[in-house]
């Protein structure tokens, strides 16, 4: 799992893409984060499936209210990150 939220993770492969979003799933699940916005439901993401061209959402930290960003271009595999945005 991410721990504390890390504040910037760079992802650069399929491999670390996975391990986040099974990382987010669950934070989600046990309500420490919630999705408020993006092109698609963390839900709707099966990484057994390949993923969408390219993938965007935001979540905020129950606790905190801080926004987090996942950002991810997989089509051409040039990766992307999970941060903090404020």
């Amino acid at each position: 799992m991410i721990s504390a939220l890390a504040e910037f993770i760079q992802i650069e492969s399929p491999k670390k893409l996975d391990e986040i979003v099974a990382s987010l799933n669950e934070l989600v699940q046990h309500k420490v984060i919630a999705e408020v916005a993006g092109n698609f439901k963390l839900s709707d993401i099966n990484t057994s499936q390949g993923y969408p061209d390219f993938i965007e959402i935001e979540f905020i930290e129950i606790a905190t209210k801080y926004k987090f960003l996942l950002t991810v271009e997989t089509y051409h595999g040039s990766g992307g990150y999970f941060k903090r945005i404020s």
